[in-house]
């Protein structure tokens, strides 16, 4: 959250739908009262969002309005260490079935889109490129049901990174109206007694690794530029910079 509202880290081009980046000082940033992550974090929480946007944007109905409040990768000489995320959103109407609870079907389909962002994610960190993965198993436990407008807060990590198999985990749980964020961290408390839904995603490593030559559309490849600059993989240079104060999310 903090790094979208961050004018150091510019607006969003409507043309592109991706944010422009303009040159970070961590000094600067530093010196921000309301900084409570590091500036590594808040790179990864940006490029987690603008992937799940771009992906719930082609394979869920309604706006989800996924919002990152935390997310952290640990990597060691090119290896995917540990990766945790943790997201909110609103449940739009048009996500929800005839008895007003969120069809069921929308609950494997966002823990495919979160997981997989949070991978693409560690792997650019990590490697400077996009390795394939595709599903092998992906289960899911529906708790309670979930109602149009309800908040609900995400817990998504991966598990294990191995040579050939990922274990990927995404934990939905109902946020409640008095719950706040922790005020040093930014992260909301998940309590067993409001879990939603519990979902485990394997997925299966291949051996296809995306490069920008590979990439078809122009549109495509500045996404890609944009990660790895914020992953801190390159350091393209941006065209246009902005002093805007916000960014409005619709516009992801």
């Amino acid at each position: 959250q903090q790094a979208l509202k961050n004018p150091k880290i510019g607006r969003l081009p409507v043309e592109l739908g991706i944010p422009e980046l303009a040159d970070i000082d961590d000094q600067d940033l530093e010196e921000e009262a309301d900084v409570k992550t590091s500036m590594d974090g808040k790179a990864v929480q940006l490029a987690i969002e603008l992937l799940a946007h771009g992906y719930a944007k082609r394979h869920v109905s309604g706006d989800f309005n996924f919002k990152v409040t935390g997310a952290e990768i640990n990597v060691s000489d090119g290896r995917v260490l540990s990766a945790t995320c943790q997201l909110t959103f609103t449940i739009p109407p048009e996500a929800c079935n005839t008895s007003g609870a969120m069809f069921g079907g929308n609950v494997p389909c966002i823990t495919d889109i979160i997981t997989t962002c949070l991978l693409i994610a560690a792997d650019v960190k990590s490697k400077g490129e996009w390795v394939y993965s595709t599903t092998m198993a992906l289960n899911s436990e529906f708790v309670r049901p979930s109602r149009a407008d309800e908040e609900v807060i995400i817990q998504t990590g991966i598990e294990k990174y191995g040579k050939i198999m990922i274990f990927t985990y995404a934990d939905y749980f109902l946020k409640g109206e008095d719950d706040r964020p922790n005020p040093r961290t930014g992260l909301y408390s998940c309590n067993l007694d409001r879990l939603l839904y519990r979902t485990r995603h394997q997925k299966y490593v291949t051996k296809l690794r995306l490069q920008r030559e590979m990439i078809p559309t122009n549109r495509a490849k500045a996404i890609w530029d944009k990660l790895l600059v914020l992953l801190g993989k390159s350091k393209l240079p941006v065209e246009r910079k902005s002093n805007t104060s916000t960014i409005l999310r619709s516009k992801l």
